[in-house]
């Protein structure tokens, strides 16, 4: 039985997520949090444990928080002796799967993850946009959805009933009432900007100098990449496709079904939630998917 390890993204985080580690693992949690503020510069501790809200739910923030809480996630993984055979991460994610996979070392994962999220909140400002999850609708709902307005575009396939669409922020509020009209279910996202759409086009541009120069290794094991969902291993191929991530659809619900293609057969979420999780479950609910913190319930 092959063992997959999935990485959460933005949409995660909550306040005092941190507190996941105070039973049996405040040590190895200090010790990354201090390295983290460290290379930051400021105390991203604080942010995780105090918010406010808002600041945490702004993408500079919010992404090295979720890394930094999935990265010690991930060591306690290894210290319970639990190997991967794949990984894959959504969005943000990826970024914490190359981190796994020996691609990346913890500093320049980081430090790549705050250039990133520092481009995408000036993009943000730039051009305000939004988020809305589709849920249980139709492909002839999306369409409609797309043919109402097409500055509007698909981000993430997360399952068979959860699309996420992103859009300027006029268009998604406008969309809503339409979406409500024709009993199409949504819920606006608790996020900072329209990310995985052209709208992150000069994020995108101003990222690729730092990923021309990010030292990138061949990873350990198959990452299953969010713009093909296929395994790449080759640190070319993963820079490659990293260049266009956040401009990219995330194909998520092909990377899950490419994995359990590949005979992986147990699934964990490292990370704060069990979002990942959840739509696991639902897609495929002959197999076993644990969350990290179902993972350390029983300590």
């Amino acid at each position: 039985m092959k063992t997959a390890l999935i990485f959460s993204g933005q949409g995660s985080q909550y306040i005092g997520m941190n507190n996941i580690f105070v039973k049996n693992h405040i040590e190895i949690a200090q010790k990354f949090f201090d390295l983290s503020s460290q290379i930051l510069r400021y105390d991203i501790e604080d942010v995780i444990s105090n918010g406010p809200a808002e600041k945490l739910n702004n993408t500079k923030f919010t992404q090295p928080s979720i890394f930094i809480i999935s990265a010690i996630a991930y060591e306690i993984c290894k210290k319970k002796g639990i190997k991967a055979d794949f990984y894959a991460g959504h969005s943000v994610g990826e970024i914490t799967a190359l981190y796994a996979a020996k691609s990346l070392t913890f500093k320049d994962a980081l430090l790549f993850i705050q250039k990133r999220a520092e481009y995408m909140e000036i993009a943000s400002k730039n051009n305000p946009g939004k988020m809305l999850a589709i849920i249980n609708s139709r492909s002839e709902d999306i369409k409609s959805i797309l043919q109402k307005d097409k500055t509007i575009s698909i981000a993430n396939i997360n399952s068979s009933n959860q699309i996420i669409l992103s859009g300027t922020a006029i268009s998604i509020d406008k969309i809503i009432p339409f979406c409500k009209r024709e009993k199409i279910k949504c819920i606006p996202l608790p996020v900072s900007g329209a990310f995985h759409c052209n709208l992150m086009k000069s994020a995108s541009d101003s990222l690729l100098k730092t990923l021309n120069q990010l030292n990138l290794e061949d990873s350990m094991m198959p990452i299953y990449q969010n713009i093909n969902a296929l395994p790449e291993s080759s640190n070319e191929k993963l820079r490659e496709n990293l260049k266009k991530q956040i401009i990219s659809t995330v194909k998520w619900k092909q990377t899950i079904d490419n994995m359990v293609k590949d005979k992986a057969l147990k699934f964990i979420e490292v990370g704060p939630k069990k979002i990942l999780t959840n739509l696991l479950k639902k897609s495929h609910p002959d197999i076993t998917c644990l969350s990290f913190e179902e993972l350390i319930q029983d300590e």
